[in-house]
């Protein structure tokens, strides 16, 4: 997130002034990423006490000197305060005018115009209509190769992005070779590079269930100097606390925009990844999210075993199946 000439990096945890690392200490950064996220509202002092100090007796001097600090920080100070505001007897706020990284187009990769799909486009908006009032919806884009699924379901939810969501891909890999889970791997690495999730404030028993299951998350999920304690679960625990801890990760993203999730090429998707769908489809509270996967037919024709448990992912409550014919002339 950008204010200014200074880079907030949730990821890496750092403070950036034209790319060179600022030096602040833990706490005074704490402070700076709870008042950016909280931004829209003024923070009380209390609140600011309980989440920054979690578990240590301080006084309000310590806020104080934090807030000092946090202003030298990135040039600001108790007179200008053009980046943090006192509200006098209410707390502080986040007012510089932040800009969040700049997102690369999601369709469009070929440079080729997208043409057609009316009619399936068409009945995608009412889905994402549904998503965006609490129900969530999964639906999945299916043909021969080449018919178009992916670059649909892309240009949705470019649509979708424009109108406020967030958008996480991840795609299958043909072959044998892809770690499982990848497509959730990918879906969560990006969550954490952009910010959506504050790795800072996980759980250490959720970082633990995450880096057991999705092991190539280690970089953007922990520190090396502080890796959390591996928890001793079995295959059948260890696939539910996945499931949860994943189900409650997007849910906590979808608390301030809609979410569209694309899994691609799922007829390639591990069986752990189509279960975690499943859980995520069938055990989903109320939460505006809409998933768009795509397969193709003939390669589950040559899969029983895959095609039974997408078949049953794709019967679950809100579930749809669209199939995509060929263009017509005029295309």
């Amino acid at each position: 997130m950008r204010f200014g000439d200074y880079e907030l990096d949730l990821a890496r945890f750092e403070l950036r002034r034209s790319g060179v690392r600022v030096r602040v200490q833990p706490k005074v950064l704490d402070l700076l990423v709870y008042l950016v996220r909280n931004r829209e509202r003024v923070v009380p002092k209390d609140e600011l006490l309980d989440v920054v100090w979690q578990g240590v007796a301080v006084s309000e001097t310590a806020l104080t000197h934090g807030v000092k600090e946090a202003r030298r920080a990135v040039r600001d100070d108790g007179n200008r305060q053009s980046v943090i505001q006192t509200v006098r007897g209410r707390g502080y706020r986040f007012v510089a005018r932040l800009e969040e990284p700049r997102e690369e187009p999601l369709s469009g990769e070929t440079g080729e115009p997208f043409v057609g799909r009316d009619p399936v486009l068409e009945m995608l908006h009412p889905e994402f209509a549904a998503a965006c009032r609490g129900r969530p919806r999964l639906v999945f884009l299916t043909g021969e190769p080449g018919i178009g699924k992916s670059r649909t379901a892309l240009e949705f939810a470019e649509a979708a992005r424009s109108s406020g969501a967030r958008v996480l891909v991840g795609r299958s890999l043909e072959g044998e070779g892809a770690p499982p889970h990848w497509p959730w791997t990918q879906i969560v690495r990006s969550a954490l590079r952009r910010g959506l999730v504050d790795r800072g404030r996980l759980d250490p028993g959720t970082k633990s269930v995450l880096l057991q299951a999705l092991p190539d998350l280690r970089a953007d999920l922990v520190d090396a100097e502080q890796p959390p304690e591996l928890l001793s679960l079995s295959d059948d625990q260890a696939r539910f606390r996945l499931s949860d801890e994943l189900s409650r990760l997007l849910h906590g993203i979808a608390r301030k925009r809609p979410v569209v999730l694309i899994l691609d090429d799922v007829h390639w998707a591990d069986q752990s990844s189509l279960h975690l769908l499943e859980f995520l489809v069938r055990e989903a509270e109320p939460a505006p999210i809409l998933v768009l996967g795509t397969y193709r037919d003939a390669e589950l024709a040559r899969d029983p075993a895959r095609a039974r448990l997408l078949g049953s992912v794709a019967r679950s409550p809100g579930s749809h199946t669209l199939r995509l014919q060929g263009l017509e002339p005029g295309e």
